[in-house]
């Protein structure tokens, strides 16, 4: 955030983890910056977002508790069979 309290959008680069880039999407539709998020979400360390945007991978702890922040729950859902069978996967 500047200093006149305008909101600055977040960015990262395209080998960002899939995950990382869409916490940052909606934490952009939001306007919530990465500290703001950090204490929100009980993360000690400000800049942990900025370094998932660069070389680590998140510990899904905390990236379920920057998702929980904004609104949103990380689940995980079934494939379909298809979808399954399609991927080397053969359900018995």
């Amino acid at each position: 955030m500047r200093r006149d309290g305008s909101y600055i959008k977040q960015s990262y680069p395209d080998n960002t983890f899939y995950l990382v880039k869409s916490l940052i999407d909606k934490m952009n539709e939001q306007q919530i910056t990465a500290r703001d998020m950090c204490k929100k979400a009980g993360v000690s360390d400000p800049s942990i977002i900025t370094k998932w945007k660069y070389n680590r991978r998140p510990s899904i702890e905390i990236l379920r508790a920057c998702f929980n922040v904004l609104g949103y729950e990380l689940s995980v859902k079934r494939m379909s069979n298809e979808a399954s069978t399609t991927r080397g996967v053969h359900k018995s």
